[in-house]
């Protein structure tokens, strides 16, 4: 009996072996990712994404040459406004949408008809944007082929802003297929990040994160390749992530992936070539700040926190980067001790946002897909590190890539303390679980040691197909149940 079983076991092994090719992944993250991304670019209402509105018109702004944005004074509120100029039609849209609020709010269907007999005007109007505006336009070019491709074909408004929604879907889908068809491993962990419900409403919005996740999970899928043999695959790598620190900044650590493994011959010369992409995200920094910088947004008057280092009777109206950066200076143990503290508070939180809080985190999931999808994670995580390269990797190397993992989550934290907490506070305000998503692809590197998997390089594909298939079951499960959710909540 023992004998039969065994029998049994090794050919079910083997069909699992046969099955588990990349090219199979591939296949169903098209599948679904096309299926749930179409569903939810079309059921979710315009705007009813997080920063949707403003994303839009830094897409429909490069049609006008707004490649930068400018400056604009009010001169009775006494405040400078940043942003771009845009078409007033695709205002409309969205203004009408969300006529009664972000949220969990109802679109009649007086508004979608309203909404869908928008007109093209050949006006413009200036939109304060003052955050979407310092991001690199580069990722918005699918949004924006979209919408000139649709003005050109003479479609609606309402029309041609869907377009570019499932034009930026189509980017997203090209990016994450080429990830899971040129990763060496990882297959799993990829497939997770790029499935969970938050990234697929990202992915099929003008929410320019769904495009920054698409391109980091490439950048890691590249940078497993062998550099000895595949140089061309890495330098692709370094320019993809050099487009999403031009986007964000603080995920420039993630660059310095590129230097793994430590073994290899020239690295300080791949230090320096690595150093010198540095310099077109600072220089972007530096021409957006003179041009077109602004405060992100004002607040009704308030006293600074304990770490303003100044008098605290004053009165901030808004939040300035260089007087956060001030209280730092003053209380330097507070850059390590906030993060901390914070992940320690809310890190159960950023996960169940990172794996899907919808909208403007107005739309939950039923409880079971945040445990199912947290199931998928872990699985994908130990079948990542289980079904690494055949090839040792040094404790070196997977300690570089934790700690370039650990900087990028202090980085992101630290960036929006600086840029949207009350001047000297004790704590960081505005932190959301999708900010750490573009950094979920690069777990795959921390780890020592060849992997263990039975055998072959068929084996290890084997033990990454089984990781996968918790993500697969909640891919399905998703496509399912999310048409439900916005059916009931929205319409």
């Amino acid at each position: 009996m023992s004998n039969h079983l065994l029998r049994l076991l090794r050919r079910l092994w083997s069909l699992i072996c046969t099955l588990a090719r990349p090219r199979r992944l591939v296949a169903l993250f098209l599948c679904f990712g096309l299926a749930t991304g179409a569903e939810l670019a079309f059921l979710t209402p315009i705007g009813q994404v997080a920063d949707e509105p403003t994303q839009l018109a830094r897409a429909d702004g490069l049609l006008y040459g707004q490649l930068l944005g400018h400056r604009v004074s009010h001169p009775h509120l006494h405040q400078v406004f940043s942003g771009v100029i845009t078409d007033i039609a695709t205002v409309r849209i969205w203004q009408v949408m969300l006529e009664h609020g972000v949220g969990n709010k109802r679109v009649s269907p007086a508004q979608m008809a309203e909404a869908r007999a928008v007109r093209w005007s050949r006006r413009t109007t200036f939109l304060d944007c003052p955050n979407t505006v310092t991001y690199f336009p580069a990722l918005y070019l699918p949004a924006t082929i979209g919408l000139g491709f649709g003005r050109l074909a003479g479609l609606s408004p309402w029309r041609t802003v869907l377009l570019g929604r499932v034009m930026m879907l189509a980017a997203f889908l090209a990016m994450g297929a080429a990830a899971l068809a040129l990763a060496r491993w990882g297959h799993a962990l990829l497939f997770a990040t790029l499935m969970l419900p938050m990234t697929m409403s990202l992915a099929a919005s003008f929410d320019i994160d769904g495009q920054l996740i698409g391109a980091a999970a490439l950048a890691a899928a590249l940078l497993t390749s062998d550099p000895a043999r595949e140089p061309g695959r890495r330098r692709l790598a370094a320019l993809l992530l050099c487009l999403v620190i031009m986007a964000k900044p603080p995920y420039g650590l993630l660059l310095f992936l590129g230097l793994l493994p430590l073994a290899q011959p020239r690295r300080r010369a791949l230090l320096v070539r690595l150093s010198l992409l540095a310099v077109p995200p600072l220089i972007w920094i530096v021409v957006i700040r003179h041009v077109a910088s602004a405060p992100l947004y004002y607040a009704p008057p308030y006293h600074p926190g304990p770490l303003w280092p100044g008098p605290h009777d004053l009165l901030f109206t808004s939040v300035d980067p260089a007087d956060n950066l001030r209280g730092l200076i003053a209380h330097p143990g507070a850059a390590l001790l906030l993060p901390v503290r914070d992940l320690a508070a809310h890190a159960l939180v950023y996960l169940r946002e990172a794996i899907g809080v919808l909208g403007w985190l107005s739309v939950t999931l039923p409880r079971w897909q945040y445990r199912g999808w947290g199931l998928a994670l872990l699985a994908a995580f130990i079948g990542t590190m289980l079904a690494g390269p055949a090839e040792r990797r040094s404790a070196r190397d997977a300690g570089l890539a934790a700690l370039l993992v650990l900087g990028s989550v202090w980085a992101v934290m630290m960036a929006v303390y600086l840029s949207w907490t009350y001047t000297g506070y004790d704590r960081i305000d505005g932190i959301q679980g999708r900010y750490f998503l573009v950094i979920l692809p690069f777990l795959a590197f921390v780890r020592p040691g060849p992997g263990w998997a039975p055998g072959s390089e068929d084996g290890r594909r084997a033990i990454e197909t089984l990781a996968a298939l918790p993500a697969v079951v909640m891919a399905l499960a998703d496509l399912a149940v999310l048409p439900q959710i916005f059916a009931r909540i929205f319409y």
